[in-house]
């Protein structure tokens, strides 16, 4: 029986009466040396097609908003373990870490801020700027206007809406800085869209956040925003577990040229990494059209033997960057 793992936080947390798991399971509490996993019995495996993994993602922020806990440490979405045992064990051998991560959140949470701005109003404002306006003039005086005459003038457009984009997000940022602690910007769903990112702040400055977005001057009828309550730090803090088999772990071994059998530790793994990584390097064998493989075969037993060294490995993992 596999374990589903939601998230960490500290052993004084609670869960709700009626909160429930992936397909409805029943959730636990796995506690190991001041810290609780948050868990539940799965009886299969959740398959990555896309609209399995959205309601994967929908349950495990039901699960993790609904925690009464001082703070929680996310999982990757689809992480679990092959026993109870295990994740005990896993709470045990990593707690320091997991520790010092997850009171780094305490009394903080993620906003989702999207920022939608008038596409059309906005070409028309990048359609009179300086530099279109030189082109245009420039071309007026031309015998003929070209296809590609046209698109250079299309071209200096979206260029100056980049420009744009990037001068209000700052704006933006600018303006509420002094609540955030982080922040990180993520893709756009739409042309309309005038960015996303996700601010990590402490928990009870949303109120602030919003104030401070609405004394930005200049703005009004420009800009429409969008924030979200505070959720879990999902794009700041994710953490992946990894439970090698023992193929795997004696392949790594053999790959990096160690002992099969000793008890490894981290700076001994990195230490043959770099050595075979000198020998192997695709500079040094142009000629060789498997050299690339072996780099990445390299690396993967690097990854592998430095977080699992100790059975079952724990990475903590930033999803989002400035």
């Amino acid at each position: 029986m596999r374990y589903y793992i939601y998230g960490i936080v500290h052993d004084d947390a609670t869960l709700p009466t009626g909160l429930l798991g992936h397909a409805d399971a029943s959730l636990e509490l796995v506690k190991s040396k001041g810290l609780s996993a948050v868990v539940s019995k799965l009886t299969e495996e959740p398959t990555h097609d896309a609209s399995s993994l959205l309601e994967l993602y929908q349950v495990q922020q039901r699960v993790l908003t609904g925690l009464d806990a001082r703070a929680v440490l996310p999982s990757r979405l689809g992480s679990h373990l092959s026993s109870r045992e295990a994740v005990a064990f896993m709470l045990h051998v990593h707690a320091e870490s997991l520790a010092q991560q997850l009171d780094g959140l305490v009394g903080i949470a993620q906003f989702n801020l999207s920022v939608k701005w008038h596409l059309d109003q906005e070409i028309q404002l990048a359609a009179l700027s300086a530099d279109v306006q030189t082109l245009r003039a420039a071309l007026q005086t031309q015998p003929e206007i070209t296809i590609s005459d046209q698109a250079r003038v299309g071209e200096l457009i979206a260029r100056q809406l980049e420009y744009e984009r990037h001068r209000l997000m700052d704006r933006v940022l600018h303006a509420i800085e002094a609540d955030l602690t982080e922040y990180g910007v993520v893709a756009r769903e739409t042309d309309s869209t005038a960015f996303n990112l996700v601010l990590l702040a402490p928990k009870n400055r949303r109120e602030s956040l919003l104030e401070r977005l609405g004394s930005i001057e200049g703005l009004s009828g420009r800009l429409e925003w969008q924030l979200s309550i505070g959720l879990p730090a999902s794009a700041f803090r994710t953490l992946e577990v990894i439970e090698p088999s023992l193929a795997d772990l004696e392949r790594a071994r053999v790959t990096l040229r160690l002992p099969v059998s000793a008890p490894l530790v981290p700076p001994q793994v990195q230490r043959a990494y770099k050595q075979l990584a000198l020998e192997k390097h695709p500079d040094r064998r142009q000629d060789d059209s498997n050299a690339a493989e072996e780099m990445r075969e390299l690396g993967w037993a690097r990854d592998l033997l430095e977080v699992a060294y100790s059975g079952i490995g724990v990475r903590v993992q930033k999803v989002v960057s400035k």
